[in-house]
C-alpha cells in the first residue's frame, strides 16, 4: 500500500485542490516517493504552514523518501509553531555510528550582558588572585589554574540563566500551543492577533540565541574558507 500525500485532508479550511497539487501527486507515483510524516500518522491532521493573512492552515512541508530508505526512518513528526509560519519538522534515521566524545565547553558571552553574573565573575577574578599570588606560586601556574576557577562559575550562571531560558520558554511554547490548537479548530480574527503576539513574543526571547549562533556560524565557515 502506497501512502502519498492526502490533498484534501491537508488543510482548512478545505477548498478547491489546484492543478499544481495533482501533478505533486503524479510525480510522488512515478518517482515511488512516500511522506514519511504520513507512513507514521495514517490517519492525523496536522499542518506545517499558517497564512497569517487568510487565517489558514496547509500541509506544504515533506520528509519525501524512497522506498529503498524507509526502513531507516523510526520517526517523523510536525512540532509545534514558533516564530516562523512554518512549523519545524523533525525525521529520525537509523544510524550504527555513535560518538562518545562531549563537545568542548564554550565561554557564553551572554554572561557578560547579565549583570549579577557579570559581578560574579568579576569577584571570582578578584578574590582569586589576591588568595594565590604570592612569591612562592609559580605565575604560570596562577595563571593556568585561575582559568578553571572562573569556568566554574560561568558554568553556575550559565546553568542557571538556561534553567530561567527554559523556563520562559515552555511557558511561551505551551501558549502558543494552545491558541494554535483553539484556532486550528475554529479559526476567528481575534485567536489569530493573540497567536501572532505569542509568537512575538518568542522571538524576542530567542533573538539573542540566533545572534550567538550567527556569530559561530560565520567564525566556523570563515575558518574553513582560510
Amino acid at each position: 500500500m502506497f501512502v502519498w500525500i492526502q490533498l484534501k485532508t491537508d488543510r482548512i479550511p478545505q477548498g478547491p485542490i489546484r492543478d499544481n497539487r495533482h501533478k505533486l501527486h503524479s510525480f510522488l507515483r512515478q518517482h515511488q516517493l512516500y511522506d514519511a510524516w504520513r507512513v507514521f500518522h495514517p490517519t492525523e491532521r496536522d499542518y506545517t504552514f499558517r497564512s497569517g493573512v487568510h487565517n489558514s492552515y496547509s500541509r506544504i512541508d515533506y520528509f519525501l523518501i524512497p522506498t529503498n530508505l524507509l526502513p531507516r526512518i523510526t520517526d517523523c513528526n510536525i512540532l509545534p509553531f514558533t516564530w516562523s509560519d512554518h512549523s519545524p519538522m523533525t525525521i529520525v534515521l537509523q544510524d550504527d555510528y555513535k560518538s562518545y566524545t562531549g563537545s568542548p565547553w564554550r565561554f557564553g558571552e551572554h554572561l557578560l550582558k547579565h549583570e549579577p553574573a557579570l559581578t560574579a565573575i568579576r569577584e571570582t577574578l578578584i578574590n582569586y588572585f589576591k588568595e594565590n599570588v604570592s612569591p612562592e606560586m609559580s605565575p604560570f601556574t596562577i595563571w593556568q589554574a585561575h582559568k578553571t576557577v572562573v569556568r566554574g562559575t560561568c558554568i553556575q550562571w550559565g546553568a542557571r540563566l538556561k534553567k530561567l531560558y527554559m523556563t520562559q520558554r515552555v511557558t511561551i511554547l505551551r501558549n502558543i500551543n494552545d491558541i494554535d490548537t483553539r484556532n486550528k479548530a475554529s479559526p476567528t480574527p481575534e485567536l489569530a492577533d493573540e497567536l501572532d503576539a505569542a509568537l512575538r513574543s518568542l522571538t524576542d526571547l530567542e533573538a539573542d540565541k540566533y545572534r550567538i549562533a550567527m556569530n559561530r556560524m560565520r567564525a566556523k565557515f570563515y575558518c574553513v574558507s582560510k
